[in-house]
C-alpha cells in the first residue's frame, strides 16, 4: 500500500483531467453508465458538481501527482463513494490510498456524515479488492452489483 499521498478538493483547472480519465475505456466499462462522455456532457455536469454543495469531489496526489479521483454524494447522514485511479497508476494500492484518505477526511471535516456506501460491478476485482481492504464490509449482492458499507466511528 502506498502512503504519503493527500488529497485536495477539486478545482476548475482539474475539468480536462477529469474528462480525460472519465473517458479511460476500463473506466466507462466497470462504470454504471458506460457510454463515452462528451466534452459538453462533461462541462455541464463539473458545473453542476461544483456548484453542488452535496458533492464532495477530491483529486487525489501522490508524490506531487495527480493519480486519482475520489467523491462523495452525501444524502442526510450517508454518502455514496466513487472512484478512479489514473490509468498508468492502477495495481499500486492508489484505491486503498484514497478510500482511507476520504474516511479520515469525512471523520475530520464532515462530522454529519455516519455511513460511507459504494456500489461496485460484480466484475470490477480491483474495486472490490481496495473497498475490502480498506475497511468496507459487503452488504449485498445483486447481479448487478455489490453494495459497500463503511461506518464512520
Amino acid at each position: 500500500m502506498n502512503s504519503g499521498g493527500k488529497l485536495r478538493p477539486v478545482n476548475q483547472a482539474d475539468i480536462e483531467l477529469l474528462f480525460g480519465w472519465a473517458n479511460d475505456p476500463v473506466t466507462r466499462k466497470y462504470s454504471f453508465s458506460t457510454d463515452f462522455i462528451s466534452w459538453e456532457q462533461h462541462v455541464n455536469w463539473f458545473a453542476g458538481m461544483m456548484e453542488d454543495a452535496d458533492t464532495l469531489q477530491y483529486i487525489y496526489e501522490y508524490q506531487g501527482i495527480a493519480l486519482g479521483q475520489i467523491r462523495l454524494t452525501v444524502s442526510g447522514d450517508i454518502a455514496e463513494e466513487g472512484f478512479s485511479v489514473a490509468p498508468e497508476a492502477r495495481g499500486m494500492g492508489h484505491g486503498v490510498s484514497m478510500l482511507r484518505l476520504l474516511y479520515n477526511e469525512v471523520k475530520e471535516q464532515h462530522k454529519n456524515i455516519k455511513m460511507l456506501y459504494a456500489r461496485v460491478k460484480p466484475e470490477n476485482i480491483a474495486s472490490k479488492k481496495s473497498f475490502i481492504k480498506s475497511g468496507h464490509m459487503e452488504k449485498e449482492r445483486t447481479t448487478a452489483y455489490i453494495l459497500y458499507e463503511l461506518t464512520i466511528e
